[in-house]
């Protein structure tokens, strides 16, 4: 058994007031929360030598010699081993060797306890507080052992026993305050604590653990303002020392990070920033505190209506993203790159309106995904200039109805909406559409970077039918089924036709392509079929019919001179 004496620092003459003394000294040096084995050493020693009939049942024991000494070694390795059968034979033994020994009664009574002997357990822990009534550690571990019957009410009595014998003894208070909260009765565990705190009629450094285990009441009612409450109260205790400041410090740290851990992120935040504060020099606890502001921050982020809905993804997914909703995640990015393709302009102006604010307001957060929200705007600012123009483009009376509508379709992915435009293209004016993509390039050099493909096309078509529009006309051919049929090339049915070729046909898409293509085979065709009578026939009816529609069309059947 270890030297109580020396662990207090005392001689084995130290009066009562020595003893308190030392663990005051002891306990500002070895906090429990800080130094929980050293601490329960000096609780150990202090418990049993403040109390006469204890000190004096240990200085027996001390001097008894090394036989039981050596039954209690065994017992305590066969505890440390969970061998708790073997370690009760072990107590026992010793007990009935020397059945005074109070402290190996309190360790039988704590075997029994795990063992779940609760009957045999308050049986060891009854007599002690009946031997030792001011020793409030006893009554403590009986009222745990009534908690763990599910004895509630005889264990708030013995609870509140304890307390009244050292009303600092911050294991009562806890322990009470601890029998409320499991009882779902926090408000109770409240009333408790501010009472304990202002016991004395006062507030000071004493009422530190209370005030602590008040926070915590609060915590798990999620009410701020009453850990806000608390933290100003906790300002007004605290000693100048640096020692106690640091000791604070890193009390509140680790309720901070309890508390971080419960997903309170704000209340975490009120607390670590008290912690901050009175230890500013310490990185591990500003590293929390940050983390904890990170994840409020995400809270207010997520709620807040006015950013446009999928750009929080990369927040969310960043903050609470698991492996689980990796799916989800990758599906967000892909939803951000639709709407980075969308023509939609009040919904881009929404994104960069949000992407601005995520910048500004949550800046803390725009940094942990700076990448992704920097591809983001980039992406977005082409695709605004892109809409911006082809809305302007769409607006423009000068630019070809029949490329509008073949670039929209472009746009949307639309494959009927293209064929619809080409057939529009068919039907214009060569010299319209070339003018119209060179206006295209010029003034809207977005569209005409994307669809550059499009226009060489385009282009190309044009400068075939350009070619066979020429050489139609530099060549002087004749209409050769026309003049076949009507037996000259000079006559009134060929003038019109002939007219038809140079001012409608020559000057659209298709009908370039159409001369190429008759040019092409109408000599061949004339040459076998042309003197055939059935040729002649079939031809004559199609021609006299076209060429009614074209006079009533306004085309002239005068002279006509190519």
């Amino acid at each position: 058994m270890r030297n109580f004496y020396e662990i207090l620092g005392i001689n084995k003459d130290a009066t009562f007031s020595d003893i308190k003394k030392a663990y005051n000294k002891l306990l500002r040096k070895y906090p429990p929360e800080k130094e929980a084995q050293k601490y329960k050493e000096i609780r150990e020693a202090y418990d049993t030598l403040k109390d006469e009939k204890s000190r004096k049942n240990y200085d027996i024991y001390f001097s008894y010699g090394d036989e039981i000494k050596k039954i209690e070694e065994n017992a305590k390795k066969n505890i440390e081993n969970e061998n708790y059968i073997q370690a009760e034979k072990d107590l026992k033994k010793i007990l009935i060797i020397a059945e005074d020994i109070a402290h190996v009664r309190e360790m039988l009574g704590e075997v029994l306890h795990i063992q779940k002997k609760y009957s045999e357990s308050l049986i060891q822990f009854k007599r002690l507080t009946e031997e030792y009534p001011e020793n409030a550690d006893y009554y403590i571990k009986l009222g745990n052992v009534y908690k763990e019957k599910k004895q509630y009410s005889e264990a708030e009595k013995v609870y509140l026993k304890a307390y009244s014998i050292d009303f600092s003894n911050p294991s009562a208070i806890n322990a009470i305050v601890y029998l409320y909260i499991d009882q779902d009765n926090t408000d109770k565990a409240i009333k408790f604590l501010e009472k304990e705190i202002y016991r004395d009629n006062s507030l000071d450094f004493d009422d530190f653990y209370s005030l602590t285990q008040l926070i915590e009441c609060y915590v798990f009612k999620n009410d701020k303002h009453g850990v806000q409450k608390v933290i100003r109260d906790l300002k007004k205790i605290i000693p100048l020392d640096e020692d106690s400041k640091k000791y604070i410090s890193w009390k509140l740290a680790k309720l901070g990070y309890q508390i971080h851990e419960i997903k309170l992120y704000d209340l975490a935040s009120e607390v670590l920033r008290l912690s901050v504060d009175l230890d500013p020099t310490n990185p591990d606890i500003k590293k929390i505190l940050d983390l904890s502001n990170l994840y409020s921050m995400t809270d207010i982020f997520m709620n807040d209506e006015s950013l446009y809905g999928p750009i929080k993804g990369p927040i969310l997914f960043y903050m609470h993203g698991t492996e689980q909703n990796k799916e989800q995640r990758e599906e967000n990015i892909k939803l951000i790159g639709l709407i980075l393709d969308s023509t939609n302009l009040d919904i881009l102006e929404q994104v960069k309106t949000s992407l601005e604010k995520i910048r500004l307001k949550y800046q803390p957060l725009y940094l942990e995904q700076k990448e992704i929200y920097d591809a983001i705007e980039s992406d977005l600012k082409k695709q605004l200039l892109f809409v911006r123009e082809l809305y302007k483009m769409i607006d423009n009376l000068r630019i070809s109805n029949g490329l509008k509508q073949c670039i929209c379709a472009l746009v949307e992915n639309n494959d009927k909406e293209f064929k619809n435009g080409s057939d529009s293209l068919n039907r214009e004016y060569r010299k319209d559409i070339q003018n119209s993509i060179e206006l295209i390039r010029t003034h809207y050099p977005k569209i005409y970077e994307r669809f550059n493909p499009f226009f060489n096309n385009v282009r190309n078509i044009l400068n075939m039918s350009s070619t066979t529009s020429n050489s139609s006309t530099t060549s002087n051919r004749g209409c050769y089924i026309a003049t076949s049929i009507y037996g000259s090339y000079d006559c009134p049915e060929v003038w019109v036709l002939r007219r038809f070729r140079d001012d409608i046909l020559s000057k659209r898409l298709y009908g370039c392509i159409f001369i190429k293509i008759y040019y092409l085979t109408s000599p061949t065709l004339v040459k076998w079929f042309g003197k055939m009578n059935w040729f002649k026939k079939i031809w004559r009816g199609f021609l006299d019919k076209m060429v009614i529609k074209l006079r009533k069309k306004g085309i002239k059947d005068t002279m006509y001179y190519d």
